[in-house]
């Protein structure tokens, strides 16, 4: 991938601004992790949104995320993989009520997305997760 990019002339001065950028906001995930106060949900979206500015989201991606984003308990939202369309880590306040989580969980079912928490997305997929 590195090797396409430079064959492209990348990076410009341009990408120079943009990486310092995206290192900013890398360096406030890692504080708001550290802190533990829940800070995080913010920096998803403006990691987000710098790759986006780079051209590294799709538009399906990005309009998912939006729609998600807007919605109430929602503090941050950003795509993963190539062109963060793989997955959308949504973000949920600590105290968002369970009529919140489940609008979320509603609206992304109706975009054609598939819920999964915790690892796990129905009780037949035996997913992956950290402690």
């Amino acid at each position: 991938h590195l090797a396409s990019l430079a064959s492209l002339g990348f990076p410009r001065p341009q990408d120079r601004v943009w990486a310092k950028r995206l290192a900013e906001v890398v360096e406030r995930g890692i504080a708001a992790l550290a802190s533990r106060e829940g800070a995080l949900g913010p920096v998803l979206d403006d990691y987000a949104d710098c790759l986006a500015a780079a051209g590294f989201e799709c538009e399906a991606t990005r309009a998912d995320r939006l729609a998600l984003r807007a919605l109430a308990g929602v503090e941050g939202c950003k795509g993963t993989g190539a062109l963060q369309a793989d997955v959308l880590i949504v973000w949920l306040a600590a105290d968002a009520a369970p009529e919140q989580k489940l609008a979320v969980i509603t609206a992304a079912r109706a975009r054609g997305l598939h819920w999964i928490e915790g690892g796990v997305a129905y009780a037949e997929q035996a997913g992956v997760t950290c402690s």
